[in-house]
């Protein structure tokens, strides 16, 4: 069955990957990105918005947006997100904020915009993508992981605030991700195959919640 799906963080790496694989279904998706990519160009009849997720004022604009646009959303993937690995001794005021603002407060101010359209969905769902930072002490990561750790706290507690009305919260702990070239992809995550698994989680039967999963490279 068709679903309204909307995608944070779709510009590139895993988001992109994800919105490429849905897109080759029947699903209707709208995309939050912070700039067009050639995925536009594929996918032109595809809903696209720009937001800054460090800006609660930005957020505000894409959701009136959004809300203007559609009458209910099935799924909403909160996969917006950034990665600063530094010590706290090397970590500024404004590192902290930022992080803070685009990993977990903007997502979960967005998911609280989002509510309306989610409870006129189909059997609809929430997908939060964390990382294993927020359960797995590593170090130079430490306002990553907090970021990270907001992020799974907030989906538990959310997932137990509206399971009684029939909305599955679930959440991911991702392990490094082959976002960039210049890394060991050997000890990475491929994009393509957390897409895999979010498709699985989509197109599951609305009886199953899969509430907390963690994938890792071997």
């Amino acid at each position: 069955m068709p679903k309204h799906i909307v995608i944070t963080g779709a510009s590139r790496g895993i988001g992109y990957a994800i919105a490429d694989i849905l897109a080759q279904g029947d699903h209707k998706l709208t995309l939050i990105a912070s700039k067009l990519t050639s995925f536009h160009d594929k996918h032109p009849s595809i809903g696209y918005f720009a937001a800054d997720f460090s800006s609660f004022d930005s957020i505000d604009i894409v959701s009136d947006q959004i809300i203007s646009q559609l009458e209910h959303v099935d799924v909403l993937i909160n996969n917006i997100g950034m990665y600063t690995g530094k010590t706290l001794a090397d970590t500024e005021k404004e590192d902290i904020q930022h992080q803070m603002n685009v990993n977990f407060c903007g997502p979960a101010y967005f998911t609280h915009r989002m509510l309306p359209l989610l409870r006129k969905g189909t059997h609809p769902q929430i997908i939060n993508i964390s990382s294993i930072a927020a359960k797995t002490a590593l170090p130079g990561v430490s306002a990553y992981a907090a970021s990270k750790a907001a992020v799974t706290g907030f989906s538990n507690s959310l997932r137990a605030e509206l399971n009684p009305e029939g909305i599955r919260v679930s959440v991911l702990h991702l392990s490094g991700v082959n976002t960039w070239n210049d890394h060991n992809t050997q000890s990475l995550l491929a994009p393509d195959d957390i897409a895999k698994t979010i498709q699985f989680m989509v197109n599951a039967d609305s009886r199953y919640l899969i509430d907390d999963m963690t994938i890792r490279a071997v």
